[in-house]
């Protein structure tokens, strides 16, 4: 799919955003915001190599992580793939077929 991170190019960029100080301001606001328990649902769209999930894997009751690439997906099912609560689905954010329980 045009604009997704595949092959080594989705390793380096794991690699690449982990220690940025953007990343960790980020983290700290999700954190700051997210109610925590086992009723809470969390889709994360474009969710890379799995960063946002691993923060959020142990505060909510389930978190769907949707990419486009399947590189992405790749290397969350290697960090995830023991967990019940997270779930990935190789789809583009227009195009998830996922319902709203909104």
């Amino acid at each position: 799919m045009k604009g997704t991170i595949e092959g080594k190019r989705a390793r380096e960029y794991e690699n690449k955003i982990k220690n940025i100080k953007q990343t960790k301001i980020f983290d700290s606001l999700i954190l700051k915001n997210i109610k925590s328990g086992k009723a809470v649902k969390v889709c994360e769209f474009c969710c890379g190599p799995g960063n946002n999930i691993e923060l959020l894997k142990n505060k909510v009751g389930e978190i769907w992580g949707i990419d486009a690439s399947r590189e992405m997906l790749k290397i969350c099912e290697e960090k995830f793939h023991n967990s019940k609560k997270v779930r990935l689905k190789l789809a583009s954010v227009t195009d998830t077929k996922l319902k709203s329980t909104y």
